[in-house]
């Protein structure tokens, strides 16, 4: 059988592994090139950067909807691997920040479909305020804020003291409550990995029976909801400084997990770890130079093989970094530069003898990473005259991601690492007219000379390649979109089931590039079952329809698509398995999609293939199926 479950340690010098989960996927833009940090808002109105508005306008500084400024959509490249000595550290997991409207004029550079759907709709409209491969400029810029902005002391009686108010604090988020039922998930298997998704309750019998007399209970069906208010504040401090932040309140939170029955405080129950705060940084705009960011910030390229800032209402992971950062324009580019704070080992955590502040009392554990990329886009009402014109437009972006870690902390003292891992990521998008072809293509190589904690010098090459490929054509006035995609992550002969490692054998090389949580292609087998897509091959086809639509697009349409999945490696049959998703949704939980309610229904069957069968003779897989609703809503 074709699943084994191990993965070195020490990838983690090479791949990104979110620890913050939130869920569920649908087919939803990823956006080229780069993303921005969080902290923007989720909706665009015609606020937008530098060659959008004029500086000094209050356009998209407000708290309301229609006018909200897009997000800041997307930088040359983001931080990304994950941060960490092991394998499978993993950075935090979270949700990025705000969007910007799908009505927003097409940003070039950044937004395109992501995971969900390797061929699925772009975010063509959205109109991404911080794109760092927009030159700056000075005829605008999308943190300014009205010259009266600045004071606001006006008494509580003067009408005018909100819109003030307003001027200076935007904030944005989502609502999201999901319904979720997942069928036989086990795959009638009795072995692991996949028997974790048997039912704790599966073939109990307590007394009386469990549905009727002498009945055990079954195992195949697991029915629960989850729960996320997510809240991206901006603080305009000045019309070059601005500060963000972002929050999740019950992220995931299973309903009834801390309900009372009755509200007394003796029966009262409260939710621990109700509030996370997920990032917090600044923008700080350096006129006739450039612009410097600092903090913990989202980190999003290309169509998110590597990094992607989760900010989909649906996603269930993204890439927070610890970075300063600089980028500077040059003509039609955008250079950028970071170095990352990616790990700093053993902080003397528990250690009464250290200085209340903490410290970080040794470089030799910490994990060095930088980051250098380079983009070129298009101001977002240039490109959208050129498509106009039925030009052909071209659009790119590079990076290189280096990461170093010379000892690792370990259970007592120090074990050497010697790791050395470098990830170039390249990402290409082609438009004109309804047409639309994006690439991104990634590789991890490096070193880890002992990736044991015991020093047993075990060695491990790191040769790791990922691709994504998505096509879309727009038809009928773009109420019809035909998507075809695919993903390619090379393997190692192991399915790698989230979750599981084993360390590999001394000398390996490892092979195995896992793409990130939040480029989603299905409902099932790599959404759930396994938890990313590594290893394997993955082909998508489908398309929406919107049968009913608005002004802004905002409609009822549905979906339909078909995924076939195959290992890239190891012995036996390849073949894992089909799936067919379909969904009925009105709106779109895209993170530049228009602001307002967003409800989904989906279904999804998966069939197993051969390389999904058990060890045993007779151990056949048996098809999964997975029903979720999803109520929600951005603002």
């Amino acid at each position: 059988m074709w699943l084994a479950c191990a993965w070195a340690p020490a990838l983690a010098l090479a791949q990104e592994a979110p620890v913050e989960g939130h869920g569920g996927q649908t087919e939803r833009p990823v956006r080229g090139e780069d993303v921005e940090e969080e902290g923007e808002p989720p909706n665009g109105g015609a606020e937008a950067d530098p060659p959008e508005a004029s500086e000094g306008s209050g356009d998209g500084l407000r708290l309301s909807i229609d006018d909200a400024a897009p997000p800041d959509a997307i930088d040359a490249g983001v931080g990304a691997s994950d941060p960490g000595p092991a394998a499978g550290e993993a950075t935090a997991v979270s949700r990025g920040e705000p969007r910007a409207r799908p009505g927003a004029p097409a940003d070039p550079g950044t937004d395109t479909p992501r995971g969900d759907a390797p061929a699925g709709a772009s975010r063509e409209d959205a109109a991404p305020e911080d794109d760092p491969t927009r030159p700056v400029s000075s005829e605008a810029d999308p943190d300014a804020r009205p010259p009266d902005a600045a004071s606001s002391d006006a008494p509580e009686d003067d009408p005018g003291w909100r819109d003030r108010l307003r001027s200076v604090i935007d904030l944005h988020g989502d609502f999201r409550l999901r319904l979720e039922r997942w069928q036989r998930f086990h795959l009638g298997l009795e072995d692991g990995p996949f028997d974790r998704f048997r039912a704790a309750t599966a073939d109990e019998a307590p007394a009386g029976g469990c549905g009727g007399e002498r009945e055990t209970c079954g195992g195949s069906t697991l029915r629960f909801a989850t729960l996320r208010l997510r809240l991206a504040p901006r603080i305009h401090v000045t019309d070059d400084i601005s500060v963000h932040a972002l929050f999740d309140a019950f992220d995931d939170r299973v309903l009834g997990a801390d309900a009372d029955d009755l509200s007394l405080p003796e029966t009262q129950r409260a939710a621990r770890g109700a509030v996370a705060v997920r990032r917090v940084w600044a923008r700080f705009r350096l006129r006739g130079v450039g612009e410097l960011r600092a903090g913990r910030m989202g980190a999003r390229f290309g169509l998110g093989l590597v990094q992607d800032d989760g900010m989909d209402l649906d996603d269930d992971a993204s890439t927070d970094v610890d970075r300063i950062e600089a980028r500077v324009p040059l003509g039609p580019l955008v250079l950028r530069g970071a170095w990352d704070f990616a790990a700093r080992g053993d902080v003397g955590a528990g250690r009464a003898e250290l200085p209340r502040v903490p410290f970080d009392p040794s470089p030799e554990d910490d994990v060095r990473q930088w980051t250098l990329a380079v983009a070129h886009r298009l101001a977002p009402a240039e490109a959208e005259a050129r498509l106009a014109r039925g030009d052909v437009l071209l659009e790119g972006a590079a990076q290189l991601l280096g990461r170093r870690q010379h000892l690792a902390p370990v259970e007592e003292g120090w074990a050497r690492r010697g790791a050395r891992v470098y990830t170039p990521d390249v990402w290409l998008r082609l438009r004109w007219r309804g047409f639309r072809a994006e690439l991104e293509a990634a590789a991890h190589v490096g070193r880890v000379e002992d990736a044991t904690d015991e020093g047993r010098g075990q060695r491990v090459d790191l040769r790791q390649l990922g691709v994504a490929l998505q096509l879309e054509q727009r038809l009928l006035d773009d109420r019809l979109r035909l998507d075809l995609g695919g993903v390619y992550a090379s393997g190692d002969g192991a399915l790698g089931v989230a979750g599981e490692a084993e360390l590999q054998d001394a000398g390996a090389t490892a092979s195995r590039f896992a793409i990130h949580p939040s480029h989603r292609v299905d409902e099932i087998l790599w959404r759930r079952l396994v938890g990313r897509v590594q290893g394997a091959w993955v082909l998508r086809a489908g398309g929406r329809y919107d049968l009913l639509r608005d002004a802004r697009g905002r409609g009822l349409g549905v979906t339909l698509h078909g995924v076939y999945s195959r290992a890239s490696a190891g012995p036996g049959d390849r073949d894992l398995g089909l799936e067919v998703d379909a969904g009925l949704e009105y709106g779109t939980e895209a993170a530049d999609g228009e602001p307002g309610a967003y409800l989904a229904v989906r279904y999804g069957v998966l069939v197993p293939l051969a390389g999904l069968d058990g060890e045993g003779e007779g151990e056949g897989a048996k098809p999964a199926q997975a029903l979720r609703a999803i109520i929600g809503a951005r603002f």
